[in-house]
């Protein structure tokens, strides 16, 4: 599997743990978020996406 910069916040689902490249502390954050939805892009890799990603403006700002 190869491994690049990534410039967007994409979690990497691994052994209960979510892997995100561009800054650990956001693994604490999605922790907190019950729910993902999982889906694979066009490169194969897992991309989760919790509630308050797929609804903008819920809980942020």
């Amino acid at each position: 599997m190869k491994q690049r910069l990534i410039t967007k916040i994409t979690p990497y689902l691994f052994e209960e743990y979510l892997i995100i490249p561009l800054h650990k502390d956001w693994i604490n954050v999605y922790k907190t978020i019950p729910t993902f939805e999982v889906r694979i892009d066009k490169e194969g890799r897992l991309i989760l996406l919790g509630p308050s990603l797929k609804r903008s403006g819920d809980m942020s700002e």
